[in-house]
């Protein structure tokens, strides 16, 4: 049986893309205030809060990808972006509105804007080379000649109508990009350059000037805010070029700012002038003070700098990275405020991504040695676990370093155990192999590293599974299996051990196979456990991992094959096994050992889901153009198909979410499947969704709750996070303990009754968040203690009036000395939350107040 693409024509969801898309790309550039990020992200722009560093909002009109923005000059609210596409759009960002587009031919990567030149846009054109000479092999060796061509043009927003073509005068048919052109504080001049010259055009006189520096290819460009002063990043050594007197001189003075290694990938100066930052390949944040040419750095960045940013108010410094991460430091502490990141830069693909059942997050193998934990939901950033533990190292002119990669990672069912093997080959020295079991910590509520195996195997180690222990006997010991280029595969099992400390547990080998001296291409676990499959060449050999004892063997009916992936279905399929070729997929049945059916399909991706019994596989017959195909292993007819789920690139990993989603295909029948992630090539994360186009679906923070959570700053700065919150925030096994209220709030009062007064913030701004801090959700409350409240609310309504009234009068005693103000808004707030307690108890509300909460202040003001 032969599938082909015309066997492809079924949709039965919606592709969306969930992240991936690179926030580094582009500068970033801050609001007037200081409390606003904004960042590319594909065709988008993205609105973040420096604050929370939340996602506020995102700017959707641009055709193509957005390659630059900047703040209106004439209107601190509005925000002006280009796109490759050719487009202009001036944004209303604090609602997301467009207000004007414009439309040129060719891609623009860049614009300027300066208030000296307010009736004046400034764009970068990509210019096509016609007739573009070849290359001489002395200019490929100098590297001279750059593949793509800029051209720097103005326009005139006035003179042109709304949505209409506004004609466009070159100024420099020869530009560098948006890092390297810049404007002089005062608007009067323009530089850019090019190769290793610098291009000077004078507003004033109309006259062009050029100056070169023959020891360096110039990267980026920045003006200083003040004087005539030019500094220029190169490409080669790391030199910073400092060209001085461009208004007076005829030749300017040029001086050497040397630090950094390799090259300087970009460079600004503070508003005020006295400090410029740089940053580079060496993950170093550099500031220069300008006058003394001293420096302080920032270290261990972990990945190269992009770009830089600064705040108006020089407070704050955006450093985008390479793995996708935006960090704000603080210019004053000098060190990481927030971090803005999405789905960083994968460095291991072979590592793919593994779902974790105890986050829900989808885990990835980052550089240098670190797995990142990823909330596809909200498309935001859970936390990082450090693997390997070691810092980057910046490669050197003759060779590049090879750091050690993260090759596989393995949950078992809960997710209280993690399985990671790293590998570090250099080609010179003995490879590095080490296999690390973590167990997570209630305690530290994080994973921590249980044994270190080094080396568990004498070549690369292909696959790695914990034993399903579903329908199995929790007391039993642990399993988990790992398989080599070797040709051995080994189980471990969780022993215990006995030392001075006492009962201690870790992982052992409990057994080792083979079969003939091929290596191993993959292995898995049946979904009960009692089976563990291993592929050699063409041969699937199938074991049981308690005893090592070979059960069966089955041979490929293709000679010239070779077995890639093997997965085994679950649940009413868990009799068949799945194995992939190069050209062939092969269902087999266990039960008779025979090959079930077969079908020619190039599968680049093969997964099989936990809580169905579907096996999901991705085909591509063209290339960068994958399919993914759904079916039952009993039949070669599929349940549903879906074309084209990505389009650009062919689909490399895949994982199942355990959360069940009903999909419906086109013959009118329904089936379950597992909620489906998959990343292409280019590193993009894509689902399938249900219904209506997943593109509209925002994951953007509620404007309200944003805009509620930085006015609660002030409160939690001083006495923490609320009692709420944090209940909120804590596992699951914790909030069933039904936790209350009282205690955490009595330690708010005592802060906020020991705290100088001169330091609090107002009583209007406190008292919102002080009245939530007294509020605990029914789910956490007792029973007994909501009964019991409801009970006494509507028999003793009087006499819990004159209970509170007593408590005001004990607290003026307690606030005796204190503002008449703190003394009034104290009575207002015990009757405020009277009132609270009236309307919950009608149902008006859906959280219960716990009555605990009144009886323990009444009777801490008393005995104060």
């Amino acid at each position: 049986m032969v599938l082909g693409e015309d066997e492809i024509p079924e949709r039965f969801g919606s592709v969306r893309l969930v992240g991936g898309e690179s926030l580094v790309s582009h500068r970033t550039v801050f609001s007037r205030d200081s409390k606003i990020l904004f960042c590319s992200c594909g065709r988008k722009i993205r609105v973040y809060s420096t604050l929370t560093g939340y996602l506020l909002r995102e700017l959707q009109g641009h055709e193509g990808k957005v390659t630059d923005f900047k703040i209106n000059p004439k209107n601190h609210l509005q925000l002006i972006s280009c796109a490759a596409s050719g487009d202009v759009i001036y944004w209303d960002y604090t609602d997301g509105q467009i207000i004007k587009k414009y439309r040129f031919e060719g891609p623009l990567v860049g614009l300027i804007v300066h208030s000296a030149h307010n009736e004046s846009v400034f764009l970068i054109k990509q210019t096509s080379c016609k007739g573009k000479k070849r290359k001489s092999k002395e200019e490929k060796k100098k590297k001279l000649v750059e593949s793509e061509e800029y051209s720097l043009s103005v326009y005139n927003p006035r003179k042109c109508k709304k949505f209409d073509k506004p004609k466009l005068r070159v100024l420099l048919y020869k530009s560098g990009n948006s890092k390297q052109t810049t404007l002089s504080g005062d608007g009067n001049l323009l530089a850019t350059v090019k190769e290793n010259e610098l291009h000077l055009w004078n507003f004033l006189s109309g006259k062009l000037n050029m100056f070169s520096y023959k020891r360096t290819q110039f990267t980026c460009a920045t003006f200083h805010p003040v004087e005539a002063c030019v500094a220029t990043g190169g490409c080669g050594s790391g030199e910073i070029i400092l060209w001085q007197g461009l208004d007076q001189l005829v030749s300017p003075a040029t001086s050497v700012l040397h630090w950094h290694p390799n090259p300087v990938s970009d460079m600004i100066f503070s508003h005020d002038g006295s400090n410029m930052f740089s940053g580079g390949e060496e993950g170093v944040l550099v500031l220069w003070q300008y006058k003394t040419d001293h420096q302080v750095f920032l270290p261990r960045l972990s990945t190269p700098i992009n770009h830089l940013a600064i705040s108006p108010d020089d407070s704050l410094t955006a450093v985008s990275q390479r793995e996708n991460v935006i960090r704000l430091v603080n210019n004053i502490e000098w060190k990481i405020k927030r971090t803005i990141q999405g789905l960083r830069q994968i460095d291991n693909l072979f590592a793919g991504i593994v779902y974790d059942p105890r986050s829900k997050a989808l885990v990835t193998s980052n550089k240098p040695g670190v797995i990142q934990f990823y909330l596809p939901q909200s498309d935001h950033h859970a936390f990082s676990l450090d693997v390997v533990r070691q810092n980057i190292i910046v490669k050197t002119k003759k060779e590049q370093v090879v750091c050690t990669k993260i090759d596989q990672v393995a949950f078992n069912d809960n997710g209280s155990w993690l399985a990671t093997v790293e590998r570090r080959d250099d080609k010179k020295n003995a490879m590095e192999l080490r296999l690390k079991f973590w167990e997570y910590s209630q305690r530290d509520q994080c994973y921590v590293t249980n044994t270190c195996v080094d080396p568990p195997h004498d070549q690369k180690i292909v696959a790695v599974q914990f034993q399903p222990q579903k329908e199995r006997d929790e007391s039993s010991s642990p399993l988990a299996m790992t398989a080599g280029s070797d040709g051995k595969f080994k189980i471990w099992v969780l022993a215990e051990e006995r030392d001075i400390k006492g009962k201690e547990y870790s992982w052992s080998c409990q057994s080792v196979g083979y079969y003939g001296d091929k290596p191993c291409q993959d292995a898995a676990f049946s979904g009960d456990g009692s089976l563990v499959a291993v592929a050699y060449d063409k041969v699937i050999t199938l074991w049981t991992p308690t005893t090592n004892e070979l059960r069966k063997t089955l041979a490929l009916p293709y000679p010239d094959e070779e077995i890639k992936w093997i997965k085994f279905g679950h649940n009413s399929s868990s009799q068949y096994l799945v194995s992939i070729t190069n050209r062939y997929l092969t269902v087999w049945n266990l039960l008779s050992c025979t090959v079930w059916w077969s079908v020619e399909a190039p599968v680049t991706c093969l997964l099989s889901d936990p809580q169905t019994n579907l096996i999901c596989v991705f085909v591509s017959f063209n290339k960068n153009k994958s399919h993914l195909y759904v079916f039952d292993p009993a039949s070669p007819h599929p349940v549903a198909v879906q074309s084209s789920v990505s389009r650009k690139s062919d689909v490399v990993s895949a994982a199942f979410d355990r959360e069940s989603m009903l999909y419906s295909n086109k013959s009118g029948k329904s089936f379950k499947m597992s909620k489906l992630y998959f990343l292409n090539q280019e590193q993009k994360l894509f689902t399938l969704d249900f219904g209506e186009s997943g593109d509209t679906k925002s994951r953007v923070k509620p404007q309200e709750s944003a805009a509620g959570s930085e006015q609660q700053t002030e409160f939690y700065k001083i006495f923490g996070q609320s009692t709420k919150s944090r209940a909120e925030s804590t596992s699951d096994h914790r909030v069933g303990k039904g936790i209350r209220g009282g205690t955490p709030s009595c330690a708010v009062i005592r802060q906020m009754l020991q705290t100088p007064s001169h330091v609090l913030p107002s009583v209007t701004a406190l008292c919102s968040s002080f009245l939530q801090s007294l509020l605990v959700s029914k789910q956490s409350a007792p029973r007994e203690d909501q009964d019991n409240f409801k009970n006494s609310e509507s028999e003793n309504d009087d006499e819990s009036m004159n209970e509170d009234e007593d408590s005001d009068v004990e607290t003026t005693r307690v606030a005796e000395g204190a503002s008449r103000q703190v003394h009034d808004s104290s009575i207002e707030t015990t009757k405020s939350a009277v009132l609270q307690s009236r309307r919950l108890s009608s149902g008006e509300h859906n959280a219960a107040l716990d009555s605990v909460n009144f009886t323990w202040l009444k009777e801490y003001f008393a005995s104060s």
